[in-house]
């Protein structure tokens, strides 16, 4: 019998399976192996936001009319509701100390700010409700602040919001882990405003500032862009869709899928 497989470049044997003496083959898309865990140190992401009044100048398509702010120091977060019966177990996904991926679960205990663990956070881009009941309130997850009835009082210290009823953050931001490179396939946003609306995807690497990547304008509908070629992007920079309009108000819900591998 004539064994046929593949030797890699340190010696080692991987045995090329077959059936009934032919080699098998996959013929599934590249990207559905990715989804189905079928590629080692591949990971698929799509992430989305809302923002539920743009202003004339650009914000972030997350919970809040304001453009985010991110941490510069890795810091501890902290969490909690605006109704004190929200006891659910959420988890906190984004990057830690040294920019690699980290997932946390903390349990909530309502109006009380609590610490997320023992973690430091660089990045907080997920939050879910892990619970068998809906959020009562809304959850908030934020840098060390003065909390009056389970909301942080610094806007610029919130990392995150799940409103109510939605058991997860809308949040269309993300950043590629250390040791990591991106590939943006696709960017979509949506209004029901009849003003002008201009949205854009944006990235920033390492050190730099926000450059817009692609651009629509658009009133009372929507659109989505499927890159030819999929967007390259670096270890540790942030990726996030944008919007403003001419006059002062509407909303726009927005967001973007990419994969991301090991270096």
């Amino acid at each position: 019998m004539i064994k046929v497989g593949l030797v890699n470049d340190k010696g080692g044997y991987t045995p090329v399976k077959d059936i009934k003496g032919k080699v098998r083959v996959s013929t599934t898309p590249y990207l559905y192996d990715i989804a189905e865990g079928n590629i080692p140190g591949h990971y698929s992401i799509n992430k989305f936001g809302y923002n539920p009044t743009l202003a004339t100048s650009y914000e972030d398509v997350w919970e809040q009319s304001l453009v985010y702010t991110y941490t510069t120091t890795a810091q501890v977060m902290h969490c909690s509701s605006d109704d004190a019966g929200d006891t659910q177990m959420i988890e906190v996904s984004g990057l830690d100390a040294n920019w690699n991926y980290q997932v946390v679960s903390i349990k909530l205990v309502g109006l009380t700010e609590t610490v997320i663990g023992t973690a430091l956070w660089m990045r907080v881009f997920r939050v879910r409700n892990m619970g068998a009941t809906d959020f009562a309130g809304t959850v908030y997850v934020y840098e060390d602040d003065t909390v009056t009835l389970g909301v942080p009082q610094t806007p610029t210290k919130i990392r995150a919001i799940v409103e109510n009823g939605n058991n997860q953050t809308q949040m269309a931001l993300f950043t590629i882990p250390s040791g990591h490179t991106g590939y943006l396939l696709k960017a979509y946003a949506s209004t029901s405003s009849a003003k002008l609306v201009s949205s854009g995807l944006f990235i920033r690497e390492p050190g730099g500032v926000f450059q817009i990547k692609h651009l629509k304008e658009f009133t009372a509908g929507g659109w989505d862009y499927n890159f030819p070629i999929p967007l390259k992007v670096k270890a540790r920079s942030d990726i996030a869709m944008r919007a403003k309009v001419t006059v002062a108000g509407g909303d726009i819900a927005a967001g973007f899928d990419l994969w991301y591998e090991e270096d």
